[in-house]
């Protein structure tokens, strides 16, 4: 699963807003924590589930970053 979301985010416009990076980067500090603890207990569905949401926002928020940068919206 991770390697097809860091393949869906390479795929993304790159969106390099520096107003979008701190919550880019909190995004990925969970993503890593929740992958961290997957190792300690990788039966736990309630990671997983997590896991996945957290890369659907990332995803999600990567898309509005590129999207405002390519228009030259405000954020």
């Amino acid at each position: 699963m991770t390697e097809q979301y860091q393949q869906a985010v390479a795929s993304l416009p790159d969106g390099r807003a520096p107003e979008w990076q701190p919550a880019l980067h909190e995004l990925d500090e969970s993503a890593a924590q929740i992958r961290a603890a997957l190792a300690q207990d990788p039966r736990a569905p309630h990671l997983l589930g997590q896991l996945k949401r957290t890369y659907a926002l990332r995803l999600e928020l990567t898309r509005q970053a590129a999207y405002a940068a390519e228009s030259g919206l405000a954020t």
